[in-house]
């Protein structure tokens, strides 16, 4: 994997950088990791294990064209993580965003049904 700019780092999340990303704490048991420059949390992103099945997410405080290969490389570290799960990991496709499905296509993922309006996609890990 590639190493991030000087100032950025990319690291495990822990329970409080949710709750500093979020403003309360995931309800969740979750695997993340987190993107900092010079110590100030930009983005976040990991999978969620839910009852109905572990849900990715990914989420930036900033411009992601700006952090592109940073953001990816920390997208193949969640994705890395979540491929040990051997079971399906879903994805919500964030809606009136016409590039998520791009992305969501581009990492794997396929259409799979929708719930209350929202598109859900799934990735089967091998």
């Amino acid at each position: 994997m590639s190493t991030p700019p000087k100032g950025i780092e990319i690291r495990a999340a822990e329970s409080s950088d949710y709750e500093a990303f979020y403003g309360r704490p995931l309800p969740h048991t979750a695997f993340g990791v987190v993107v900092e420059e010079d110590g100030k949390l930009i983005g976040l992103g990991g999978y969620a294990l839910k009852p109905e099945g572990a849900i990715v997410f990914f989420d930036a405080k900033v411009d992601p064209a700006k952090y592109r290969r940073t953001l990816i490389t920390a997208a193949r570290r969640v994705f890395c993580a979540a491929a040990k799960l051997r079971r399906p990991v879903y994805a919500y496709r964030e809606p009136g965003n016409p590039k998520s499905e791009r992305l969501l296509r581009h990492w794997g993922f396929e259409a799979a049904t929708q719930v209350d309006g929202l598109e859900i996609w799934k990735w089967q890990t091998r």
